[in-house]
C-alpha cells in the first residue's frame, strides 16, 4: 500500500526524495537543515522555571541555539529577561497561559523592555494586536510570533520577521477555548 503524505505524495516519492536531495552528499544538506533547527523551552508554570532556565542556560554554553519563553504574568520574567538576554538565549514572551501575580498586558511590556534594554533577541508571541505594535515599537530587533490564521499587519508595518505558531497537543484545546470566550 503507498501512503498519500500530502498533495498526492507518496510514500515512496517521499522516500526518494528525502535520501536523494537531503542525504545525500554524505548528510551535507542534513547537516545544513539541522544547523538552521532551533528549540524553545517553555516551564508552563511558575514552579519549574527554575529548572527550565537552566536547562536553557547549559544549552546556550554548549552552543545550541536555544530559546526561551517567559511570561509577562509573572513578576520573575523581567529578571530572567535580563539573565537569558546576557547569556544569549532567544527570549519568546507572551502573556501567559497560566496564573501570575503581574497584569499580563505590563508584565508583557516590562519584559520587552528588559530584553531591549538588555540587547536580547526577543519573538513578541501575542494575538493582541495593539500589544504586538507597542512591542514592536519598543525593540528593535524583533520578530512576530503570530496564532496560524491572524494578520500580519502589525508586523508589515514595522518591517518584523513573522514565524507562526501552530499549537498542538493537549493543553492547546483548553487555551483555545478559553480565548474563544473572552
Amino acid at each position: 500500500k503507498i501512503y498519500t503524505l500530502y498533495d498526492g505524495t507518496t510514500a515512496i516519492q517521499g522516500q526518494d526524495f528525502f535520501f536523494r536531495k537531503i542525504v545525500k552528499n554524505k548528510g551535507a544538506a542534513l547537516g545544513a537543515l539541522s544547523a538552521e533547527i532551533s528549540g524553545f523551552l517553555d516551564s508552563l508554570a511558575e514552579s519549574e522555571a527554575d529548572r527550565t532556565l537552566a536547562l536553557a542556560h547549559r544549552l546556550s554554553e554548549s552552543g545550541a541555539d536555544v530559546g526561551a519563553t517567559l511570561p509577562g504574568c509573572w513578576s520573575r520574567s523581567v529578571r530572567d529577561a535580563e539573565e537569558l538576554a546576557a547569556a544569549g538565549v532567544r527570549i519568546r514572551i507572551v502573556k501567559g497561559q497560566w496564573p501570575g501575580d503581574r497584569e499580563p498586558r505590563l508584565g508583557f511590556l516590562a519584559v520587552v523592555d528588559a530584553v531591549q534594554g538588555a540587547g536580547g533577541r526577543a519573538a513578541i508571541a501575542t494575538h493582541d494586536a495593539w500589544l504586538a505594535n507597542e512591542s514592536l515599537q519598543r525593540v528593535r530587533d524583533a520578530e512576530l510570533e503570530l496564532l496560524l490564521g491572524l494578520p500580519a499587519s502589525a508586523a508589515a508595518a514595522h518591517a518584523a520577521t513573522v514565524r507562526i505558531y501552530v499549537p498542538y497537543g493537549r493543553g492547546y484545546l483548553p487555551y483555545a477555548v478559553r480565548q474563544a470566550v473572552s
